[in-house]
């Protein structure tokens, strides 16, 4: 009975910290160039992992055939799915900055005042398409989701300085913070130190 009270005992902090760190353990893996923010990887939407890449063109450039059927989410409810993944795991706080607060810094955008990044979920006739949007203006914590945007299939936002498309493709890989893994190997690191002196301890009371 000593022998467990010391495992559990030994265990409750590496487990604790372990449960407390899940939920970041498929953070979104920032993609820079030039210390512009061009995508993400490993964004969870709605139980499925994507990648996501800024193209500052038309739908057409970013789907092949700008065609509600071409479409990675489609409809209003899955879009907004798509856009909160992208405010709440990538423009937000704390792995976002300076991003969250600096829109020219988001690769397509260079308005100071705001960049809205797009997420094409339909085409109403006459060739309207619309999107689901991120608006992530200057400022802190203030990076939100909106009312989707109604714009024509061909345009292109190469001419806009505050509007970008965002690209989603299912993901390769999921990405684990190495803090993850410290914490597994330190529990089993536990475990073997702890072995010789529970065998110690058996023979002695025994």
């Amino acid at each position: 009975m000593q022998v467990v009270k010391v495992i559990i005992s030994r265990l409750i902090l590496p487990f604790a910290l372990l449960i407390a760190l899940s939920s970041h353990a498929n953070a979104a893996l920032l993609i820079t160039d030039n210390n512009q923010l061009i995508g993400a990887d490993g964004i969870e939407v709605d139980g499925s992992f994507f990648d996501v890449r800024f193209i500052d063109s038309t739908c057409a450039a970013v789907f092949g055939v700008c065609s509600s059927s071409n479409f990675t989410f489609q409809g209003q409810a899955a879009g907004f799915l798509a856009a909160a993944a992208l405010r709440d795991q990538v423009f937000n706080t704390v792995s976002g900055m300076p991003f969250d607060i600096d829109p020219e810094l988001i690769f397509g955008c260079t308005s100071t005042v705001t960049c809205q990044i797009l997420i094409p979920v339909s085409i109403f006739s006459g060739g309207l398409l619309s999107s689901a949007i991120v608006n992530n203006p200057s400022g802190v914590g203030i990076t939100g989701i909106g009312s989707t945007r109604t714009g024509v299939t061909g345009e292109n936002l190469a001419n806009s300085a505050s509007l970008v498309y965002a690209s989603f493709t299912p993901s390769t890989s999921v990405n684990v913070p190495p803090a993850i893994g410290l914490i597994i190997i330190g529990c089993l690191g536990i475990l073997v130190r702890r072995r010789p002196i529970f065998s110690q301890q058996h023979k002695i009371h025994s």
